[in-house]
């Protein structure tokens, strides 16, 4: 919608904005209110009193402004048909009257580690998605009034909160789960123990906190791990995962030297990528490549000091693609030799793609197998 938006979207159910507004026009609603039900911009800028105006969208229930950098706390709470909210709020809310909601994104104004204000979700047993960064923070389940179990929760963002376990222990039936913490949580054994209560969960990704620990998550397909700098030889433990298919590691890993025994065996995983462990020169694998019998993908990406791949790489009889960035020329090297040994047993199908300009995305994740999270 360009110019007039308002007096557009008249008689329209479903409205994305897609271009910037002009000041000449008189934003205030005439008689679409009661019409409009799916309100979503997309990077455009406008004026605080059109944001306000959204209030009398009643019967909205797709509300998704989180492109612009305006305060939507005190116009959310009146929109008590909403199902989807994606906003940016700079003070507490309540969510009382909210029982549709299935889908929560808040975002702070600014970016704050603060957490200020708690958020209480304890009584929205409809929510399925949830995503808040501080300075907002899920509150204590402890503390609540009415102890229930999120039992439709299936998405979970955790950014710096300080009940981590609590609330992983009343969401028993996640699927993806995100913890981030810019500090050292003292109750990481208590997370662990929560994760091994959700049977279900098949995404996980930690970032900025401690990870440790070996029995946990039976039925996990995805792990992406963020500046954990795990040592190498504890890697090992994820060979406790039975399902595992995907691994990412963005600066997750710390040491010189990677060797994995012929008794780790990390059975059905199929894509790796290592990113920026900056002081691994050396990785061994087991005679045979057992370590990885089905990996069909492997990306390297900053691996400066590495010497080169495992030969035994080029023995996996599933993998497709290499993908190596910004590494040494010694690792191109080993790849193009791999890629090359394969030739001329009559596989041509193994691509290899060398880079020392940074890959697009879909090179750097390669086919579509490891999803986007």
């Amino acid at each position: 919608m360009n110019g007039n938006v308002l007096e557009a979207i008249d008689d329209q159910r479903r409205v994305i904005l897609l271009s910037k507004y002009e000041e000449k026009y008189d934003y205030r609603p005439r008689h679409s209110s009661g019409i409009v039900r799916t309100f979503i911009s997309m990077g455009v800028a406008f004026p605080k009193e059109m944001s306000s105006s959204i209030s009398e969208f009643k019967l909205l229930k797709v509300l998704d402004s989180l492109s612009i950098k305006t305060d939507f706390s005190g116009v959310i709470p009146q929109l008590v048909h909403l199902r989807y909210v994606a906003a940016r709020i700079e003070k507490g809310l309540s969510l009382a009257k909210l029982r549709n909601l299935q889908t929560i994104i808040f975002k702070g104004l600014t970016v704050l580690h603060k957490l200020e204000q708690p958020l209480d979700i304890w009584r929205m047993t409809e929510i399925r998605h949830l995503h808040i960064r501080s300075p907002l923070y899920i509150s204590n389940p402890v503390e609540a009034e009415q102890t229930l179990f999120l039992n439709n929760l299936q998405t979970l963002y955790l950014y710096n909160s300080p009940f981590v376990a609590e609330i992983i222990r009343r969401s028993p039936n996640l699927k993806k789960l995100k913890i981030s913490d810019y500090s050292e949580h003292p109750d990481w054994p208590a997370i662990l123990d929560s994760l091994s209560l959700i049977q279900d969960l098949e995404t996980l990704h930690i970032k900025w906190t401690i990870f440790c620990g070996d029995n946990f998550c039976p039925n996990l397909k995805q792990l992406k791990l963020t500046c954990t700098w795990i040592p190498w030889e504890d890697v090992k433990l994820l060979a406790n995962l039975p399902n595992l298919e995907v691994l990412k590691g963005d600066r997750a890993f710390d040491g010189t030297y990677w060797k994995l025994d012929e008794d780790i065996v990390i059975h059905k995983l199929k894509y790796l990528l290592l990113n920026g462990c900056y002081h691994l020169e050396r990785w061994e694998l087991a005679a045979g490549s057992d370590n990885f019998p089905v990996l069909e993908q492997l990306i390297l990406d900053s691996l400066y000091t590495l010497e080169e791949i495992p030969e035994s790489i080029g023995d996996i009889m599933t993998r497709k693609f290499i993908g190596i960035n910004w590494c040494g020329s010694s690792v191109h090297t080993s790849a193009k030799k791999i890629q090359q040994e394969q030739q001329s047993l009559g596989n041509y199908e193994l691509q290899v793609k060398l880079s020392y300009e940074g890959m697009k995305d879909e090179e750097r994740e390669g086919v579509a197998l490891a999803g986007s999270w």
